[in-house]
């Protein structure tokens, strides 16, 4: 199992039991970390109701969520 999908599988841990994964993709964003810019590696998860992005980090996890907005799709 890759990271990615390890990546995945935790982050399903926090998603509605209902909700539906529709896609998935490594990525990295930009962080502070004790005050300094760093690049923190996780997967970004597309559901049927938002874009979550999970990162692992010690002691814990980043998740940031995403919801879909009437206004983003026509």
């Amino acid at each position: 199992m890759g990271k990615a999908d390890k990546l995945l599988e935790q982050a399903k841990q926090h998603l509605e039991p209902d909700e539906v994964v529709e896609a998935a993709v490594m990525g990295a964003y930009e962080a502070k970390l004790m005050g300094n810019d760093t690049v923190r590696n996780g997967v970004l998860v597309a559901t049927d109701r938002r874009v979550v992005f999970y990162a692992k980090k010690l002691g814990g996890f980043d998740l940031e969520s995403f919801p879909f907005g009437k206004h983003l799709f026509v």
